[in-house]
């Protein structure tokens, strides 16, 4: 016997300008998928955000940065600074 889950509807009420903007924001989501990531992103076992979501929050500069991934992409920027010095030294190329 197949195991089903349970799940409890709700309904909003949208202007057809909403629910077109949802549906071009859901893109190959449902609209239920994006809605549910939106509401519960961020908690214990909720979805990730799509990366057509998270492409177009980092175009306008809005993606949400923890100070965990700040000190992250700091060290990353390091480690790739020092493996281009590296790099330059083992060519015998100076840097300007």
């Amino acid at each position: 016997m197949t195991k089903t889950t349970s799940r409890e509807p709700i309904s909003i009420r949208l202007t057809p300008q909403e629910r077109a903007d949802l549906v071009r924001r859901a893109g190959s989501r449902s609209v239920s998928a994006y809605v549910r990531e939106l509401v519960f992103a961020g908690r214990a076992g909720s979805a990730k955000p799509h990366k057509s979501e998270l492409a177009r929050l980092a175009r306008l500069g809005a993606l949400p940065v923890s100070d965990e991934t700040q000190v992250a992409m700091r060290t990353a920027g390091a480690d790739i600074a020092a493996m281009k010095a590296a790099l330059m030294r083992a060519l015998g190329v100076k840097e300007r």
